[in-house]
């Protein structure tokens, strides 16, 4: 054993060779065989290909305040002296994550909303796309999730869960 590789420095390439004639010495292979896990199973194993998003998240442009949807042109000149008032169909109560509606471009926070009868009380204009999630903000389709020989943790199985029911492992 005094002649092994191992227990001194040798060149890199000289100790790779070594551990591959012992590894097909002992009749390990060079390489484990793909396998298909059920996601919640993989943790601590190895992609055996990159995973890639087969979907945009979010799916849709979304809210991203609970509040009201609108066109952020017709809050032009909203201010606390002079605010604008907004007739109840042109604008749509809105959650956190809600798809946006067919033509809203902007959500102004429900703190920010007040209420003269039916109709909304702006005292502040807003930008285009305020408070909007665009579809693929946080993930877009294609992109690549999780690249070939990477050790799955807990947050990347979250990712993977929402591509695929199961994923290829070693």
């Amino acid at each position: 054993m005094a002649d092994s590789p191992f227990l001194r420095d040798v060149p890199a390439d000289r100790a790779l060779d070594a551990w591959r004639r012992a590894r097909t010495a002992a009749g390990c292979p060079s390489r484990l065989p793909a396998v298909r896990v059920r996601v919640q199973d993989a943790a601590g194993r190895v992609t055996a290909e990159p995973i890639w998003a087969t979907r945009s998240s979010p799916p849709f442009d979304a809210a991203g305040m609970d509040g009201i949807a609108v066109r952020a042109a017709d809050t032009l000149g909203a201010s606390e002296t002079t605010p604008v008032y907004l007739e109840p169909d042109t604008y749509d109560v809105v959650d956190t994550g809600d798809p946006m509606p067919p033509g809203r471009d902007a959500v102004v926070m429900r703190e920010h909303v007040h209420y003269a009868g039916a109709a909304a009380e702006l005292r502040a204009a807003v930008p285009p796309y305020q408070h909007m999630r665009s579809v693929g903000e946080d993930v877009s389709t294609a992109e690549l999730l999780l690249p070939e020989g990477h050790r799955l943790r807990a947050v990347d199985l979250a990712a993977a869960a929402r591509e695929r029911s199961s994923t290829p492992t070693r």
